[in-house]
């Protein structure tokens, strides 16, 4: 019998797919999707943060983003 409900679970996880490009759109940035970890990642470099360390204007790509991680929802509560 746990072979069978191990199935079903397989077929309605790989029928409930993230929408990674819906994600992309509504967000108007280009994500990236871990398969090991099942998340949709987007990232926004923040170019209206100026910070300046010793002196010097760190860029935006030196780790200056905002990001958000997408991934689906359990349909079953857990306590």
């Amino acid at each position: 019998m746990s072979g069978a409900l191990s199935i079903a679970c397989l077929a309605t996880a790989a029928a409930a797919e993230l929408d990674t490009a819906k994600i992309d759109e509504l967000t108007g940035l280009k994500g990236k999707f871990n398969q090991e970890e099942g998340v949709h990642k987007v990232s926004l470099p923040r170019t209206d943060v100026n910070v300046t360390v010793d002196g010097v204007r760190m860029p935006a790509f030196m780790g200056l983003t905002s990001w958000a991680a997408f991934t689906l929802q359990a349909t079953t509560a857990r306590w």
